[in-house]
């Protein structure tokens, strides 16, 4: 235990580091300007070089993403089809996945697109499971330098010709010196990485105004991850009310009750017509929203799962419990159209996308992970200006969660794990939520919506 508690608060300094080190960089502490672009990928490439000296040891993710591809690769399997099936039992990846026996029981909840890198890596790797998994972390590194590069370019493109090198350099710094890109997109190797360079992509041809190639962009993170539905979806709103009513400016108000009404119908028919077909032919990935007659609600971290519980555990009422979630999948429904419309044509449109995503992951999303942030990462240079502090700490409280994993990952008492998980959403939410207030309070945030 105090081997566990030592390596946490170890854990714990050395993020603080890279924190700090990230907002220098960046030019965001200690001097206005941030370094230049050369050095931010040269260092940037150092500390993610350093990130490859040990395999991915904070998540179990990347060797499911290693077994999916190998039941593809050497037994031609389905990407869908469960991993106890899809895998004889003597096979190398199977006899390490069976150490995380709830994966048994799943195939892939990820695009087609991820899907064939899956296979590419598994079969490049071969029976060697580390081979593949550092496969996997070097994809990710070459995929967050990709989006930091262009990510500073559009972001050069953005800016007035006197401050093009700096934003550019900042841009860059914002993705690849985070420590979420270097923990969760390297380390971890998380496909979330890949997500990351349809955003900058998406991010550059929004800025150079070509809408078609936006879309594409996000189409493609869509068959990497179904996350990327959601900026999707913004985008596509947005540029229909663009489009159609672009001088429609709605007050806040009764555009939001209005707008509840929509998500709630919606929410409704999407539950009750389209989760039938999701659980026939995307069985893994509708286990992510959860089922009235699941054993737990399908949450964590998230500030619905302090009701939910309670509902849950404490009141015996499961059903309502699920039903509460539905709620929270409206009331994200509600924030994506009021950001999506309210947004002004031009790249404010990329901070009102930024500051939703945002608000989505820490207060929305009942399933919540740390590296789903690498997503927003291509948006942090555009974001508005009262959110940007809160954004960036959201970057680093996301895996900060880890250092209670170090002491209490062996136990399985659970009251203990009730406790932890209440603890890790109070790490991960808190440090965000509290400078918010403090926005808010200071009457930035209202400025800034107006």
């Amino acid at each position: 235990m105090w081997i566990g508690i030592t390596a946490g608060v170890v854990f714990l300094v050395t993020l603080g580091l890279l924190f700090y080190g990230w907002l220098v960089l960046a030019g965001l502490r200690g001097c206005s300007r941030p370094a230049p672009l050369r050095r931010v990928i040269l260092i940037g490439l150092g500390l993610h070089a350093s990130m490859l000296l040990v395999p991915p040891a904070l998540s179990d993710d990347p060797l499911a993403y290693a077994a999916i591809g190998r039941a593809m690769s050497a037994y031609g399997r389905d990407a869908s089809e469960e991993l106890g099936k899809s895998l004889p039992k003597e096979d190398p990846y199977r006899q390490l996945i069976e150490v995380y026996p709830r994966w048994l029981a799943y195939g892939s909840a990820y695009g087609p697109g991820f899907n064939w890198l899956a296979k590419g890596a598994a079969r490049t790797g071969g029976d060697n499971v580390q081979l593949t998994l550092r496969l996997f972390q070097a994809l990710c590194l070459v995929s967050l330098a990709a989006a930091a590069l262009v990510t500073a370019q559009a972001a050069r493109e953005a800016a007035e010709s006197s401050s093009r090198d700096e934003s550019a350099a900042r841009a860059a710094a914002l993705v690849f010196l985070s420590p979420m890109a270097l923990l969760e997109g390297t380390a971890n190797a998380h496909n979330d990485s890949f997500l990351a360079v349809g955003m900058a992509l998406f991010v550059l041809a929004a800025v150079r105004r070509r809408p078609i190639w936006a879309i594409a962009a996000l189409c493609g993170a869509v068959a990497i991850k179904t996350i990327a539905l959601l900026p999707l979806l913004f985008y596509l709103i947005h540029l229909c009310r663009s489009w159609i009513l672009p001088s429609w400016r709605p007050k806040g108000a009764s555009l939001i009750w209005m707008l509840s009404g929509v998500a709630l119908v919606c929410t409704i028919l999407f539950f009750w017509v389209a989760m039938p077909i999701l659980q026939d032919h995307l069985g893994t990935t509708a286990l992510l929203l959860g089922s009235k007659n699941a054993p737990y609600p399908m949450c964590t971290r998230s500030l619905e799962c302090i009701p939910r519980a309670l509902l849950h555990f404490v009141m015996g009422m499961p059903q309502a419990s699920w039903y509460l979630g539905l709620l929270f999948r409206a009331a994200s429904g509600v924030l994506l159209l009021y950001c999506a419309i309210r947004a002004q044509v031009g790249l404010s449109a990329l901070g009102w996308m930024g500051g939703f995503l945002f608000l989505h992951l820490l207060v929305l999303q009942g399933w919540s992970q740390p590296w789903y942030t690498l997503l927003l990462l291509p948006l942090l240079q555009f974001a508005p200006r009262a959110f940007l502090p809160a954004m960036l700490m959201f970057c680093v409280s996301g895996p900060a969660h880890y250092a209670l994993d170090f002491p209490l990952d062996c136990e399985r008492r659970q009251w203990l794990f009730g406790l932890s998980e209440f603890v890790e959403f109070l790490m991960t939410a808190m440090p965000p939520s509290w400078l918010l207030w403090k926005q808010h309070k200071a009457g930035q945030l209202a400025a800034q919506q107006a």
